[in-house]
């Protein structure tokens, strides 16, 4: 029933260290509120397709500093662009 040998594939895997996981989950936070700003604008394919391929560019990064950057850029970019939105 229950196998007595570990799962050396699930083992091989890098664990994400607490702070990449912290800023992961800023990431999606950012992503989230560009898709709520952008819900009910009306070039919103535009602007989620731009915002997209900056997330799909930037995928690969894992220098904890380089990430923090694209955070910061990323929000004062949202913020420019949803006081345009209304």
């Amino acid at each position: 029933m229950f196998s007595t040998t570990p799962n050396f594939a699930a083992l091989s895997r890098k664990v994400p260290s607490l702070q990449h996981f912290i800023q992961r989950g800023r990431v999606l936070g950012l992503w989230r509120d560009i898709l709520r700003a952008t819900k009910k604008s009306r070039g919103k394919t535009e602007l989620r397709a731009w915002a997209k391929s900056e997330f799909v560019r930037n995928r690969e990064v894992q220098d904890l500093d380089h990430i923090k950057y694209l955070l910061s850029t990323g929000r004062k970019e949202f913020n420019e662009m949803s006081n345009y939105l209304g």
